[in-house]
């Protein structure tokens, strides 16, 4: 796996999950916020989809627009006004019409009474031929076959769960029982059907349940066994389902060892942060803001490889209580020294402390990014980008 598709997982990692009922905001509740329609051929045409939010507050809920990020998306939705208990539904066609790529189109959904979008999302891979499980599922564990091995689970809210659901593939000719050893605690993996049938797909279940203690980037690790066995990684071809966001071609990121090709394990990529959702507004308007403003982003000047850049970023506390960082997240090794003011008060200033090495880095344009975890309700992680060029 290149870096640039391993920081883009990375980035993908707010809120970002399927498969279980997402809370939007006090008395708003949607059923995923990812429809995957996994592979489907240019000559299958359109295809549609719909989500189910529910009211589970006490007064009415309005879905008042929807905007599709393409003209490639149609969306329909509940006009009429949906009461407490009820549900309303928001409908939406891929049309099918561009070249043979993977998608991922967003919905953008403004809703009564929340103060921010609801941002739901279209994936899938647009191919010109049918392709064999094995192409389509290019990562192997034996006779397993993945998209990927780093699967990546979403943000979790602090002492909260969530699960998903992934696509797996038995690309043998027989079928196979899967099990798995060794995993992380705090994550529970089922399989349907087990054994997987010969040329067969299945789906790997998910539970992910953070200890009291866990914070920021978090990852959890299970170890497949294939009737029994386990299997050193193997990727056939490269994954269809690794689209790179935009400005993603230069920033830089290690691929986790324990699930490169080679490895025995899978990787669940999580961000664990605080939990607000019982914060009255008053309250919310009553804790800490850290404010960067330019300061989020450290630009150093054209560099030689081998050059030590001391990034340093400022910020002040704006809120009415004192701002605390629980943790500094960085997925660059190169990035190191990490320091920052853990606790700041109202209307002092802050600092954080970064060490870059550029030596062994490639030349040309550097981005790479910092992530804190903060107890601010308004900001409960804060990214932090350190920019230049490498000669």
């Amino acid at each position: 796996m290149t870096k640039k598709y391993t920081l883009f997982f990375f980035l993908l990692l707010v809120g970002i999950t399927a498969g279980a009922q997402v809370r939007v905001s006090e008395g708003v509740e949607v059923d995923r916020t990812v429809h995957d329609f996994g592979d489907i051929l240019l000559s299958d045409g359109p295809v549609s989809c719909s989500f189910t939010v529910r009211n589970t507050g006490k007064e009415d809920l309005n879905i008042l627009s929807v905007v599709s990020s393409c003209g490639c998306t149609d969306v329909k939705w509940t006009r009429e006004t949906i009461p407490p208990g009820n549900s309303g539904t928001i409908s939406a066609t891929f049309k099918n019409q561009d070249p043979p790529n993977p998608f991922d189109k967003s919905l953008t959904v403004y809703l009564t009474g929340v103060p921010r979008p609801l941002v739901l999302h279209l994936r899938g891979v647009v191919t010109q031929d049918r392709r064999s499980l094995s192409t389509t599922y290019p990562v192997h564990f034996g006779s397993l076959g993945m998209r990927s091995a780093l699967v990546n689970a979403g943000e979790i809210t602090r002492g909260k769960g969530r699960t998903g659901r992934v696509k797996i593939a038995n690309i043998s000719g027989k079928s196979l029982q899967l099990s798995f050893r060794d995993l992380s605690p705090g994550l529970e993996l089922s399989v349907e059907p087990n054994p997987i049938p010969a040329h067969g797909t299945a789906t790997l279940n998910y539970s992910i349940q953070p200890g009291v203690e866990q914070i920021g980037a978090c990852n959890y690790y299970a170890t497949p066994l294939v009737r029994g066995k386990s299997y050193q990684q193997e990727v056939t071809g490269p994954n269809p389902e690794l689209i790179p966001a935009d400005g993603a071609e230069h920033m830089r990121a290690d691929s986790d060892p324990r699930c490169a090709q080679g490895g025995l394990e899978i990787c669940f990529q999580t961000y664990v942060k605080q939990d607000f959702s019982q914060l009255s507004p008053k309250e919310r308007d009553a804790g800490p803001n850290p404010i960067f403003g330019q300061g989020a982003n450290y630009d150093f000047p054209p560099s030689p490889a081998g050059t030590i850049v001391h990034a340093v970023f400022s910020f002040k506390n704006a809120g009415k209580s004192p701002l605390h960082i629980y943790k500094a997240d960085c997925d660059l090794s190169a990035v190191h020294d990490i320091s920052f003011d853990q606790d700041v008060k109202p209307g002092a200033t802050g600092y954080i402390r970064a060490t870059l090495d550029t030596s062994g880095q490639a030349k040309g344009e550097f981005l790479s990014m910092i992530r804190l975890a903060t107890n601010s309700p308004l900001r409960p992680y804060v990214t932090l980008f350190i920019a230049g060029f490498i000669q």
